[in-house]
């Protein structure tokens, strides 16, 4: 017989196995701490109760894969980052691909939620490319939870969804249907939307911008080093890594990378031959 207080090694197995959630490198407080807003909600008091529930209710394991993932997001988030990304880090980019020759400007927003990251980038890239059609842009947005994705990919938001945009960005591009605002077809076409995991899924390579901003807050400190040096590996020399407001490097990452922006949690990669495509490319 299982005694009581091993029960949540055996949930914290189970949910791994049937609902796909990679709960090994999660702090075991975050995990306990999302597991019981569920219990509370069922007024269950035993881990052992909510095992048999899970294994039983493939609704509750929907509710549950929302809870650990849930996402706090919205356009132009920190507003500040948005503006060194826009001023200073897109046109550095774009300088640099025309130096070397090339046309193609990759972007990776991970952790993308219901898409407001990666369709913020979106308008930033346009702002800066202006009319120019000479640049193929592909930004592929990733994250774990289907529902989101699903929302991203409609591109469709509320008004009271909006209130980091400017009157000028919306008017530029969405398309007002109802009370509903719709990202316009040339910055969808810009975005890709894929389910991935930071865990366990294989990295894209060759990118110039990745975005991973309040994503990692509650992995452990093996898995963040392992993730910041996929990420080196992931980018192009001289690419940037923006990080959330509270988040550092560690590890072999703090030698890797080169300090952009401390405020802004923004770093470059300096040296390194150009990383191989882990993924495989659509241009």
């Amino acid at each position: 017989m299982i005694a009581k207080q091993d029960y949540f090694p055996l949930l914290r197995r189970r949910i791994k196995e049937i609902i796909n959630f990679n709960s090994d490198y999660y702090e075991e407080k975050h995990l306990r701490r999302r597991v019981a807003i569920r219990m509370r909600a069922l007024d269950m008091s035993s881990y052992r109760e909510y095992l048999k529930l899970l294994e039983r209710s493939p609704e509750e394991r929907e509710r549950l894969m929302r809870v650990l993932t849930v996402n706090v997001t919205e356009f132009f988030r920190n507003p500040e980052t948005f503006v060194v990304i826009h001023r200073e880090v897109l046109p550095e980019l774009i300088r640099m691909k025309e130096e070397n020759g090339s046309r193609v400007l990759r972007i990776w927003s991970a952790g993308c939620a219901s898409g407001e990251e990666p369709y913020s980038l979106a308008m930033l890239v346009k702002e800066n490319l202006g009319s120019r059609r000479d640049f193929r842009v592909r930004i592929m947005a990733t994250d774990i939870d289907r529902d989101s994705l699903e929302k991203a990919k409609r591109g469709e938001y509320l008004e009271k969804e909006l209130l980091g945009v400017a009157r000028e960005y919306i008017r530029k591009y969405f398309e007002r249907r109802g009370e509903v605002y719709r990202i316009k077809r040339e910055l969808r076409e810009m975005v890709t939307f894929e389910r991935r995991d930071l865990i366990s899924d294989r990295k894209y390579g060759a990118v110039d911008l990745i975005l991973c901003r309040n994503v990692i807050i509650y992995f452990s400190r093996e898995l963040k080093e392992k993730l910041f040096m996929d990420f080196y590996e992931s980018l192009n020399p001289r690419g940037f890594l923006v990080l959330g407001k509270t988040e550092n490097l560690s590890g072999e990452a703090r030698k890797k990378f080169k300090i952009y922006n401390n405020v802004e949690r923004i770093y470059r990669k300096e040296v390194g031959p150009p990383s191989p495509h882990t993924f495989p490319r659509r241009y």
